[in-house]
């Protein structure tokens, strides 16, 4: 697996705010993972504890309500999910 590229991160909400520093450092701590069309990246009741940066392609969050699956967003490049989990742990 692959590193993301610190100025990939730039402008994405983990290092807005960041030194360059601050961001080669996060950088350095993640790894790049690809998912095919279709594959589940995590699911509802599954361990938190992760944070991922969605560099290309899109990605649908989805949950069960009352026994029918629903979309609840679509989330593109830049965009950063799982800090709620991260949070709640």
């Amino acid at each position: 697996m692959d590193h993301p590229r610190p100025d990939a991160l730039a402008t994405s909400p983990l290092c807005r705010h960041a030194s360059p520093q601050t961001c080669a450092l996060l950088a350095g701590e993640m790894a790049g993972r690809d998912l095919a069309d279709g594959e589940t990246l995590f699911a509802e009741g599954d361990p938190g504890g992760f944070v991922f940066l969605i560099r290309s392609g899109e990605l649908e969050v989805h949950r069960e309500r009352d026994g029918r699956d629903v979309l609840l967003r679509l989330m593109g490049p830049g965009e950063v999910g799982g800090m709620t989990s991260m949070a709640l742990d």
